[in-house]
Order: structure tokens, then sequence, then C-alpha cells
């Protein structure tokens, strides 16, 4: 997903399924958006409780959330063409 469109998308608990069972990992592209995205919790029962090492309180953009276009097995994006996105930095 576009990192853009982090708010727009509900849950990863919407991703569809592998034909083998297994789910699709969530992955998000650069774009124009700089702030912090969500991250998976870490493994139960402490992911809930303990503060990952990748995150801040600034909302700033955290380089280890994103991956590369490649790596995505169907990408989603939003634009408009009355509007003009920033370049991605």
């Amino acid at each position: 997903i576009s990192g853009k469109e982090w708010y727009r998308f509900p849950s990863s608990f919407f991703l569809p399924k592998r034909q083998d069972g297994s789910p699709l990992e969530l992955l998000w592209i650069r774009s124009s958006f700089d702030g912090q995205l969500p991250r998976p919790f870490g493994p139960w029962p402490k992911g809930l409780s303990e503060v990952p090492p990748d995150m801040n309180d600034r909302n700033a953009r955290e380089d280890s959330r994103f991956s590369e276009e490649h790596a995505c097995q169907f990408l989603i994006d939003f634009e408009l063409p009355q509007f003009k996105e920033a370049p991605i930095d």
C-alpha cells in the first residue's frame, strides 16, 4: 500500500489469504507521506505492551516500515486528477 493511503486501509484482517492458506503480509512503499506508519504487533503476549525499538514519539518517518515495490503482489493507491502529489523523497 502506498504510504499515503495508510488511513484508508481498515485492517490487515481484510487481506486475502494465499492459495496455501497463509496470510498476505501488509507492506508499505514510499510515497509523499512522511509520517510514521503503522506496524504489526510483536509476538503474543508482550507484543501488545512493549514499545518496539523502531518507534518514535515525533511521528517521524521510520525507514524500517518501507518495502520495495517489486516485493508487492498487488498495489493499492488512490489518486485524484485534480490533485498533484508531492514528489517522493
